[in-house]
């Protein structure tokens, strides 16, 4: 894994288990980029701060 805007490969990256969902926030030590992704796959902070807000579902 490498910086997508720097190409670098010194990235600090920290996992969260949320609602499910496994994100990934990686964090360029050269350039100081930030993203999230999800298996791979970028997502928007919009969405894993929906999932941080998500209520936990109630038994019944």
């Amino acid at each position: 894994m490498q910086c997508p805007v720097c190409r670098d490969a010194r990235l600090v990256e920290i996992s969260l288990n949320m609602r499910g969902s496994r994100v990934t926030l990686r964090s360029c030590s050269r350039c100081d980029n930030r993203w999230w992704d999800e298996n791979g796959e970028l997502v928007p902070v919009d969405s894993v701060l929906d999932l941080a807000r998500r209520p936990v579902a109630q038994p019944s």
